[in-house]
């Protein structure tokens, strides 16, 4: 017989309390029997014990459907009764409560229910329906066979009252782009259906008619459709495209919610297509049409009311009143420079008549361009596909020489590779340098009387992600392809550093030039993501040769510093300038006499150019030659462009940043006895900031320039003696030539900003700047400056006050600095001075160009509003 023992519940254990032998117990799954065993020979006995556990609910849940609620939840018992109660109440009834159906203070809840349990885990859902808008909680509890009651779980839930509440529609409008309509909206609500026709006419179809699809008379709609909304806010946009010229066009749309709440139908004004279209040209591309290349483009355009000149006349008005808004369908961002906006850093976007890009990578691109014309409310979207070829079929085998320093490729310098290729006319040859590793580079003559024919040709970096390959050169590349042959020739440089040993900070070092392009020179030059310092100047063209006029050159994405006479110097031709770092070096000796053995000059110069882009360019110049009063060198400008006058010549220069100058920007000839002549330049959306040897900002010669959308910027900082700043565009002219004088000039929608306090003046004297002077030899009668926003506020013009002065790049000029004089560092432009000082909120300057010519963008390439600012700028 087994002896009496008490079961400990806590350890599942055994006491035995009479008897000599012990025993062990075995818990199985719940509460209830066990096995009992002797140790001895295992003679078993089952017991029953009390359960004592509780059981625990878990997931418990409300969720709403519409004026029904369900209640979710699971046990970890699998018998009993489970208890609920629905109250408005969160506080907690007591399981007695519960049980009896009521809430906390005794009173029936407003549901209640029991649930019998079989079984652990999830177990069968409570509904209650027809449940009142309100707040509510449901309270749970289970009770098992034992009468062991779990704890009590709420969980609450919400009835909102029934939506009989219609959507409100906003924002509905229409664009137009060529015969391209775009109806954009927002609803109030996310759920249900819009529905939205296109029609010819004006008067509003009934709700049923939209969502038929028909117009006012029942017939169907020019076009229509049906969009599923999902949530609130601003939708997606609805397109109809190929809509005919002649008639008006409306969009009608309404918004039925989930419940079937129909908001009011919201109708468009109408638009026309104005039969006004636009073709692009390509321009120039490379022979070979492999990456990377650079391609140009311009426009035709027919059907807009602005004409094209006529009768002999240079200007082209189409190039100036119109807007032009380009995507080249290869999204990226120019690395290169460091003072630049960040709207402007975008290398898929560009504007004006005439662009250029480069294509790193081989596939086909949809390059766009919208052609807005204010004055008429005409526009019109081009389009064209431009594939660009693998270089790898072209380089294929022998074509492609790899030089490695430690014997791996084809060749061990780059000297050995420059030599493979000589006399290879008619075969395009690929030298790649090994990233990484560092070349001597000796100098070489491509062509001329040794060797006479030049291959197109291609010096890159290999693949991958290390550094550039390095050239010290003692030398550089003269093109003298005296055998041409009419061969249209490629030359590509890509990815690669060079030190050319000058140093800017000591005026000393060897006197080197990179490329000097010279005779018979290739059609199409690139420069693409290079790092280079140190140089006379890095790409020349200074010929006479006329095919120099139709070679299209590139410099793209590339850092060029430390120079001792120019980054750029081209005599003649076609030149896109896109997102580079033209910088002087910060600590550059401000310059000297040209003898040979100072820094003379600024960043660029085009001396007798077809066309040019310069766009999204970070300049800084830091030095010159000629002097002022007192035998300082001052310094030249960022961009000297036409310096011997070609007239006819295009310049589209957009989106830069450039500091210093005497001006910083001077389309003005270099030739004392040469004519002033017509050209068609636009200068738009650039940071101009000048230094302390500033009397300008832009010095002007030419007739046919439009000047708009500029920050102008004189720091206030003291003058250096006889180069007080005077004007913000200074008007000259040389020779008499009528036609120069009466082609257009148009100063409009500038911020023109001068920090200057009187005390900086030189000499002590104190005045304004003005907009534009035409007092030193000006002769220009068709000259209009209007809506710009003048600003300086330490000389008595702060009439536009409150302007932006968020601070948006620190400058670079640190003081004066030459080899004859101690440096002078409190010439240097002060760091808080380039801003905007475009018009804040609450500036009279906004919304006040409501006369005259008002620019249809901003700096920033944004529509200005129905009624446009003063200045550069609008604010959001």
């Amino acid at each position: 017989m087994l002896p009496d023992f008490l079961l400990r519940k806590q350890t599942g254990e055994l006491e035995i309390v009479t008897g000599d032998e012990p025993f062990t117990v075995t818990p199985q799954a719940g509460p209830g029997d066990y096995t009992v065993s002797r140790l001895d020979n295992s003679a078993a006995v089952t017991v029953t014990g009390t359960d004592l556990t509780i059981p625990i609910l878990s997931g418990v849940s409300a969720s709403v459907s519409g004026t029904s609620a369900t209640l979710s939840w699971s046990t970890n018992e699998g018998e009993g009764t489970a208890y609920w109660v629905c109250t408005s109440s969160s506080i907690q009834p007591t399981v007695t409560q519960i049980a009896a159906g009521q809430d906390h203070t005794g009173a029936p809840g407003d549901a209640s229910g029991t649930q019998p349990v079989t079984a652990p885990g999830a177990q069968a859902d409570q509904t209650i329906s027809n449940v009142p808008a309100g707040n509510y909680h449901f309270h749970l509890f289970q009770r098992d066979v034992a009468a062991n009651e779990s704890a009590i779980a709420s969980t609450p839930f919400s009835i909102v009252p029934a939506d009989t509440q219609a959507p409100t529609l906003s924002g509905v409008a229409v664009g137009l782009s060529g015969s391209t309509a775009t109806l954009s909206w927002s609803t109030d609500e996310g759920n249900g259906t819009a529905y939205w026709v296109c029609t010819t006419a004006a008067t509003v179809p009934s709700i049923n008619q939209i969502i038929a699809g028909q117009s006012h008379t029942g017939a169907a709609a020019t076009s229509s459709g049906v969009q599923v909304v999902s949530i609130a806010g601003a939708q997606a946009d609805q397109v109809v495209t190929g809509l005919a010229a002649g008639p008006s066009y409306f969009f009608h749309l309404l918004h039925r919610d989930a419940n079937g709440n129909t908001s009011n139908i919201s109708s468009t004004t109408g638009v026309t297509v104005s039969g006004a279209s636009a073709t692009i040209n390509i321009v120039r591309r490379s022979a070979l049409e492999i990456a990377p290349e650079a391609v140009s483009f311009d426009i035709s355009l027919s059907g807009f009311d602005t004409s094209g000149p006529s009768g002999g006349d240079i200007y082209d008005p189409r190039l100036h009143e119109l807007y032009y808004f380009w995507d080249f369908g290869d999204p990226g961002t120019f690395s290169a420079p460091v003072n630049l906006k960040t709207e402007h850093m975008n290398s898929n976007l560009a504007y004006g008549p005439l662009v250029g890009h480069t294509f790193r990578s081989q596939g086909s691109y949809n390059v766009s361009c919208l052609v807005v014309e204010p004055s008429s409310g005409k526009s019109a979207t081009a389009s064209l596909t431009v594939t660009v070829g693998d270089p790898e079929s072209v380089f294929a085998g022998s074509n492609t020489i790899v030089v490695d320093t430690t014997g791996a490729g084809d060749a061990t310098s780059f000297d050995s590779a420059i030599g493979q290729i000589r006399g290879q006319q008619n075969t395009p040859r690929r030298i790649i340098l090994t990233r990484g590793q560092t070349f001597t580079f000796s100098g070489t003559s491509l062509g001329g009387s040794t060797f006479s024919s030049v291959p197109s040709l291609h010096i890159v970096a290999s693949d991958g992600a290390g550094a550039k390959p390095v050239i010290v050169a003692n030398g550089g590349i003269v093109w003298q392809d005296t055998t041409n042959s009419g061969v249209n020739k490629d030359f590509v440089i890509q990815n690669i550093q060079a030190d050319g040993g000058w140093d800017s900070a000591t005026e000393s070092g060897p006197d080197r030039e990179l490329v000097h392009l010279f005779v018979n020179p290739p059609q199409h030059f690139l420069i693409d993501a290079c790092e280079f310092e140190g140089f006379k100047l890095v790409y020349k063209s200074d010929g006479q040769d006329p095919s120099l006029f139709s070679t299209y050159t590139t410099i793209n994405d590339t850092v060029i510093t430390n120079w001792k006479e120019y980054a750029s110097y081209t005599n003649v031709g076609h030149h896109v300038l896109t997102g580079n770092r033209m910088s002087q070096d910060v600590d550059a000796l401000s310059g000297g006499p040209r003898d040979g053995t100072h820094n003379t000059q600024g960043p660029v110069r085009f001396g007798r150019p077809v066309t040019t882009v310069i766009h999204g360019n970070d300049m800084f110049s830091r030095c010159g030659w000629t002097t002022n009063s007192a035998g300082d060198f001052i310094t030249q400008p960022c961009v000297r462009w036409n310096s011997t006058p070609q007239e006819g010549a295009m310049l589209n220069m957009q989106c830069n940043a450039l500091e210093g100058g005497y001006g910083v920007i001077e389309l003005k000839s270099g030739i004392a006895d040469a004519n002033s002549v017509r050209v068609n330049a636009l200068i738009e959306k650039n940071v101009l900031v000048g230094n302390t040897m500033s009397h300008n900002i832009i010095g002007l010669q030419f007739g046919g320039t439009t000047i708009r959308n500029n920050v102008m910027i004189f720091p206030n900082t003291p003058t250096m003696p006889s180069l007080n700043p005077a004007r913000f565009i200074n008007l000259s002219s040389r020779g008499s030539d009528p036609q120069n004088f009466a082609s257009p000039i148009r100063i409009y929608n500038n911020n023109m900003t001068s920090l200057m306090v009187p005390a900086n003046f030189d000499s002590g004297q104190s005045a304004a700047a003005v907009e534009f002077d035409q007092s030193n030899g000006g002769a220009f009668t068709n000259v209009v400056s209007t809506n710009n926003l003048t600003y300086q506020p330490n000389l008595g013009q702060n009439a536009y006050n409150p302007v932006n002065t968020t601070v948006l790049w620190t400058p670079r000029y640190n003081g004066y600095d030459d080899f004859l004089t101690p440096a002078r560092p409190q010439y240097a432009t002060p760091a808080n001075t380039v801003a905007t000082y475009g018009a804040a909120a609450g500036s009279s300057a906004l919304g006040a160009a409501t006369s005259g010519l008002a620019a249809y963008d901003d700096l920033y390439g944004n529509p200005r509003p129905q009624l446009p600012s003063r200045g550069a700028t609008e604010i959001a």
